[in-house]
């Protein structure tokens, strides 16, 4: 074809198949398709499976604490009542002197990396609540009248050739 031609194709087959898989080569090796649930891994192998994986990522612990701390950040999402502030700081608080006792009295590195884990998880549902706490707006309380507000125009920002100025 030349350039600035156009293709148009019909969706149509010059090879004719005469019943569903006669175009699969006979020794393609595609199994047919299975819609029967596969048996369900027992619990000793759920649990070696968990322990190969862990084994695999012990030199990559350190990358898998945003996803712990994002853990902990998304199941502040999914309380149904704000928690209370102080509960989560304390649990921190602990978390972290079982980290720094953690540090100084044992050697195992897989204890350490699995309570440096632990703790990400209540150090993200605690940052989301503190921001929470932060962002949050004043409330009037049920018995408050009505109050006059006065106030000044300081500047007026006029937009620019550019648009509307930030």
């Amino acid at each position: 074809m030349g350039e600035g031609a156009i293709r148009v194709t019909t969706g149509l087959s010059d090879i004719e198949i005469e019943r569903p898989g006669e175009a699969a080569a006979e020794d393609a090796g595609a199994a047919p398709l299975s819609t029967w649930a596969k048996a369900r891994p027992s619990l000793g192998r759920a649990v070696e499976w968990l322990a190969e994986q862990a084994a695999r990522q012990a030199d990559r612990w350190t990358l898998w604490t945003p996803v712990a701390f994002g853990c902990g950040a998304s199941a502040y999402f999914t309380l149904l009542r704000e928690p209370q502030a102080w509960g989560w700081s304390g649990r921190c608080r602990g978390q972290a002197a079982l980290i720094l006792g953690a540090r100084r009295w044992s050697r195992a590195r897989a204890l350490t990396a699995t309570l440096v884990l632990l703790a990400c998880a209540p150090g993200g549902f605690s940052m989301v609540k503190l921001r929470t706490e932060d962002a949050k707006a004043p409330v009037a309380s049920l018995d408050a009248r009505p109050q006059k507000l006065q106030g000044w125009v300081v500047d007026i920002v006029s937009p620019g050739r550019a648009g509307h100025a930030r």
